[in-house]
């Protein structure tokens, strides 16, 4: 595997160096990507190679396991200079983090040619049936970003016997996570989308395909991770929480400071945006709500990091401001976007960099975290009425 050569990273001041070189590079063909559907394999080498695809890798198999606030550091400036590059990037090192769930025998399998390449989703949309040695798994999902580069593929599938879902002893069916070869996956294309164009979040479908027991793990709502040292106090839950903060960070900036220049251009029909006062108003509100929520990120994130180098394990409260700043500096960005895309007229309607900062910003924010049931349950914490539960994935339980 070609990311075996990944050139040595010491940190994320290396890595945010190495972005500031090759910048232009990831956005001399955007448009072709979009029209691809996927990032170029030549941006792609170049971020494999300055280690950005796998700066999450596990410091037990030799991967630099940037810490959550560096890692926020590296995807703003990332997502400064394209969205759907930065997306790409965030699934494969979140993608990473489920392999905590695994026992580090078999994770030492899928790192022998360096740090693995996975894409996938998680959405139990198949089914697995127990069989001699694992399961025998068979079903289709959605929006795999970052497909078209993954040697491997990580699901969520039900488990099955005759057909009927098997009940935990809660009641709730037992759901596996595991991780299979991307060739024994179809890759079903399906990617025709508003937003979020080039991050190649391709269908996918198995068919009665045989899983090791070894490359699963039951019962996965409730699992911990097996290993990891302080990588693993943040929790699946809280992983997930910091990658669909960190694409908002970089691109809630570029969005304001793209309108920003256009407002300074000189127009033939109306004059300089910039010289209207209802419109320095209203961008001056704009500024202020994405520089509060922005603010609001780093405070989270930094108690966050507090905690982790402490090697104590985050609590419901600490997840649940972690989980509301995520849900807000969303909000904020999509309300942005449409300021953005009303002021700029013409220039936003048709095809360029405008429109797609506008086009993103509402594609993100479509994610089942972003749900408004998240919302609610962060209100019920925030009142004090959570006390005994915990976050899983998407709510409190």
């Amino acid at each position: 595997m070609p990311n075996s050569t990944t050139s040595v990273v010491r940190s994320a001041d290396d890595l945010l160096t190495g972005l500031d070189e090759i910048a232009p590079q990831l956005a001399a063909d955007l448009d072709a990507d979009e029209d691809a559907g996927q990032i170029s394999q030549k941006a792609f080498n170049l971020l494999e190679a300055g280690g950005y695809t796998n700066m999450l890798a596990a410091s037990e198999f030799g991967g630099l396991d940037l810490g959550p606030l560096d890692g926020l550091r590296v995807m703003e400036r990332l997502s400064e200079i394209d969205v759907a590059t930065a997306w790409t990037v965030m699934i494969l090192n979140t993608h990473l983090k489920d392999l905590h769930y695994l026992d580090p025998a078999a994770v030492v399998q899928l790192y022998t040619d360096g740090p693995p390449r996975i894409a996938g989703q998680g959405a139990p949309m198949g089914k697995a049936e127990k069989v001699v040695g694992g399961y025998r798994v068979t079903g289709r999902w959605s929006y795999a970003s970052a497909l078209p580069f993954a040697d491997f593929v990580v699901t969520l599938a039900v488990v099955v016997k005759d057909g009927t879902p098997v009940k935990l002893p809660s009641g709730a069916p037992d759901v596996i996570i595991f991780i299979t070869p991307k060739d024994n996956v179809s890759d079903d294309g399906n990617w025709k989308v508003l937003g979020l164009r080039a991050s190649g979040s391709n269908d996918y479908s198995m068919n009665d395909v045989f899983v090791p027991e070894e490359m699963t793990r039951s019962n996965v709502y409730q699992a911990d991770f097996q290993w990891g040292g302080r990588s693993a106090l943040l929790t699946m839950t809280g992983w997930l929480l910091w990658d669909h903060t960190s694409i908002e960070l970089g691109l809630g900036r570029r969005l304001l400071d793209e309108l920003a220049a256009y407002a300074r251009q000189a127009s033939t029909r109306r004059g300089r945006l910039a010289d209207s006062p209802v419109f320095n108003s209203e961008f001056a509100q704009a500024e202020a709500s994405f520089r509060s929520a922005r603010a609001w990120v780093y405070r989270v994130w930094e108690d966050v990091q507090s905690a982790i180098d402490a090697d104590r394990p985050l609590g419901r409260a600490q997840l649940t401001e972690t989980r509301a700043a995520m849900l807000h500096i969303h909000d904020v960005n999509e309300r942005n976007a449409s300021f953005v895309f009303r002021q700029a007229g013409g220039a936003s309607l048709r095809s360029g960099t405008l429109q797609r900062l506008c086009r993103d910003a509402m594609a993100t924010g479509q994610h089942i975290l972003l749900s408004t049931s998240s919302y609610v349950d962060c209100g019920r914490d925030f009142l004090g009425e959570a006390e005994g539960q915990q976050w899983s994935y998407y709510n409190l339980v």
